[in-house]
């Protein structure tokens, strides 16, 4: 072995920042629909939200991970034996999508509420769906210059699944909270390349 003089690593302070479960600023920065016929034969419409991680997640601390002897990350513990918080900054212009909103159109009476996740999330970014006279929201298919740039918090997990024998898993916005402080950004402002988490 020849040892290199200026050269360290430590696992502490040099490894990569894992994503941490949690609620973040975000912008919507894209949307994605697609056309689905069910098992049932059901004609459906399953919309995907991109959302950009805004700036002003540098403000806030999340707890810091680092790998156990298993290989799982855990949290880094100060002295004390509380968690070591540090600024959420490298979360900053990262993107994710959200779970798939299923839009059913002409539900039968008792299926109603497979529509309610797609109502909630899109009021929350500032979608006013009108009403009937009954007092029902009329339901539309929202574009992606309806919500684009809309400023909201995001709840993120790992969303995990088997395939091929394998379990596999992605970063996705499971939750759409409102940002009531909020800017709505331009489109050039959020719209980036690469894929989402």
């Amino acid at each position: 072995m020849i040892q290199l003089e200026n050269t360290t690593y430590n696992s502490e302070t040099d490894g990569i920042t894992p994503i941490m479960v949690g609620v973040y600023p975000a912008h919507v920065s894209g949307l994605e629909v697609k056309d689905v016929t069910t098992r049932a034969g059901e004609n459906k419409q399953v919309f995907n939200i991109m959302f950009l991680i805004d700036d002003s997640v540098e403000k806030m601390n999340v707890c810091k991970l680092v790998k156990n002897n298993d290989g799982e990350f855990v949290p880094a513990k100060n002295e004390d034996g509380s968690n070591q918080l540090i600024p959420a900054t490298f979360m900053k212009g990262k993107k994710f999508s959200s779970i798939g909103l299923w839009l059913t159109p002409e539900p039968a009476p008792d299926k109603r509420w497979q529509n309610r996740k797609y109502v909630e999330s899109f009021e929350i970014l500032g979608i006013e769906f009108p009403k009937n006279k009954k007092g029902d929201s009329q339901l539309a298919v929202i574009e992606e210059e309806d919500v684009i740039g809309k400023p909201c918090y995001i709840k993120l997990d790992k969303k995990t699944w088997k395939a091929e024998g394998e379990t596999r898993s992605t970063w996705k916005a499971f939750e759409v909270f409102p940002w009531k402080d909020g800017v709505t950004l331009d489109s050039d402002e959020v719209k980036t390349d690469g894929l989402p988490f």
